[in-house]
């Protein structure tokens, strides 16, 4: 948008008369894509850096993934809902993490998951930005991949790198956040295969694909049909 424009890319509104950006100066701001006119702007004096953002289903919020990390005392960035009508904040709430994936909403739109290789997966209520569940259990070291839900809408996918055991792909419950299943690559194929990007859906398959290893896997059980390997 110019030269101000800060990390997180923009975000077009639904019907594509508005274009939503971040800016150096901390400030969201609403443009006009008809004319470029400025709609409203406000100052985000609550975190330093906005890296992601994504617009509701219905296109009434902006949901912000912030970098507290230029901040000594704050222990992580923060997710923040604002209404898109004028930018005023929703909720606001502490992530107490960095190195995040980008959020990724539930079909419904109620619920709003993150994947972090310090704090595991976490999912938030769309509403309130309540935590609904937490679990480190596939915490890793490494890269972590946005998570992406399952067609139905039932269940959340994802890759992620464990340490001392390589690379994992696994499916959690959308309500619960209990594991349906969970595939860990062999710790030798860790050099063909890290899991950087958002897997791909189908109605009955999910495609995790790493750095020269491709797999195939079922939803519901996670076996693991094919792998294929490549040296570029």
């Amino acid at each position: 948008v110019s030269s101000t424009t800060h990390y997180a890319a923009p975000v077009l509104s639904h019907d594509g008369l508005t274009l939503y950006t971040v800016h150096s100066d901390k400030s969201l701001r609403a443009l006009s894509t008809v004319d470029g006119t400025e709609l409203w702007k406000t100052a985000t004096t609550n975190y330093i850096t906005v890296e992601n953002m994504a617009l509701s289903h219905d296109g009434q919020y902006l949901y912000l993934q912030t970098d507290g990390r230029a901040i000594s005392s704050s222990p992580g960035g923060r997710l923040v809902a604002v209404y898109t009508a004028d930018g005023t904040e929703k909720w606001s709430n502490s992530m107490l993490s960095y190195d995040l994936s980008p959020v990724s909403l539930s079909p419904t739109g109620d619920i709003i998951v993150i994947n972090s290789y310090e704090k595991g997966v976490t999912a938030y209520g769309a509403e309130t930005g309540a935590v609904r569940w937490q679990d480190i259990q596939d915490k890793g070291s490494g890269m972590t991949s946005k998570a992406v839900f399952t067609p139905s809408g039932n269940s959340v996918c994802y890759g992620r790198m464990k340490a001392y055991a390589g690379p994992m792909f696994a499916c959690r419950d959308k309500i619960t956040g209990a594991r349906k299943w969970a595939f860990y690559s062999y710790l030798a194929d860790t050099n063909k295969c890290r899991s950087y990007t958002t897997p791909v859906m189908s109605k009955d398959l999910v495609f995790f694909i790493g750095k020269g290893e491709c797999f195939y896997n079922s939803n519901s059980v996670g076996a693991r049909i094919f792998a294929t390997y490549h040296d570029n």
